[in-house]
This record gives structure tokens, C-alpha cells and sequence, in this order.
């Protein structure tokens, strides 16, 4: 899922799952980007369990190159995937 650019870490969302609690391990404040290949929308949180500080990402190719702009880059710790748009 991980990969790694010249940039830090970047999330790859694939929808396979409803959310990760603690935040896998590739973006356990360590994101520094994300990208979105699902079909549905992805909400990464500040702390786990979905709490804090969030930035959703919309589906099916959308991502943000940069967290910093949202204060949240190395400072991951859940994502969720989503039914919902962003908004």
C-alpha cells in the first residue's frame, strides 16, 4: 500500500477496508501525502480513532500533495474510508 517518494510517505487509499483505527503503519505520523484510488471518499484524521483534525480526499484519483497546507503532515494517525462526499 506504502509508498515512498522524494517527498516522505505517501498513503495509496484503495477502498479495501472501512478505516484503520490506529493508522497503519505507513501513515502513523509519517504522511506526507495521500492519493485516493477508491471509489468512495477518504478522510485521514489527526489522532486515532477517527478524531482531531481531518482532510477528506475525493474519490477515485483525488489526492493532496502536501499536507502541510492542512497542518497534518507527519501527524496521521487513522483513515477512513467513506460512502459520502466530501464536503
Amino acid at each position: 500500500m506504502p509508498a515512498t517518494s522524494t517527498c516522505g510517505t505517501v498513503v495509496k487509499s484503495t477502498g479495501r477496508t472501512s478505516g484503520y483505527r490506529g493508522g497503519p503503519a505507513a501513515i502513523r505520523d509519517r504522511g506526507s501525502s495521500i492519493r485516493n484510488n477508491s471509489d468512495r471518499t477518504a478522510r485521514v484524521y489527526e489522532k486515532r480513532d477517527h478524531n482531531g483534525r481531518h482532510v477528506c480526499i475525493t474519490r477515485s484519483g483525488g489526492s493532496i500533495h502536501d499536507l502541510r497546507g492542512y497542518n497534518l503532515n507527519d501527524q496521521t494517525r487513522s483513515l477512513k474510508i467513506n460512502r459520502n462526499d466530501c464536503g
